[in-house]
């Protein structure tokens, strides 16, 4: 659906839309006429910054291209485009689950919003 909700977290929390979770895998389709390559990044929000690890202000998203009942192995993402996959055939679909960790400690309290951003090009 494009949407994930993550809920009020408390800090250094982890979340996932894997079905033991939020139950909200994503899937991304290639409604082009040719394969095309996926890419993903996420970004920093108004007040906390995307990072490799969780830290003052600091969180960490990650992402797998698999369906999964709890979240593990996961590939964290960055601001600057990665591959989720790979030579995806024209109507084909990719699946795409999520895990978001709020940072450790915050100084801010306030709803933070991230947008995941899937890029699509020819193969």
């Amino acid at each position: 659906d494009g949407t994930v909700t993550y809920g009020t977290l408390g800090s250094n929390t982890a979340k996932s839309t894997c079905t033991s979770e939020l139950s909200d895998l994503q899937t991304v389709t290639n409604d082009g006429n040719i394969a095309e390559t996926f890419n993903i990044k996420g970004q920093n929000s108004a007040n906390w910054t995307l990072a490799g690890t969780v830290g003052s202000d600091q969180y960490k998203h990650e992402f797998k291209n698999a369906t999964c009942s709890t979240f593990s192995a996961g590939t964290a993402l960055t601001t600057s485009y990665q591959a989720l996959a790979t030579n995806v055939a024209a109507s084909g679909t990719t699946n795409l689950n999520l895990q978001i960790t709020t940072p450790n400690p915050s100084t801010v309290y306030t709803q933070q919003s991230v947008d995941i951003i899937v890029q699509a090009v020819a193969y």
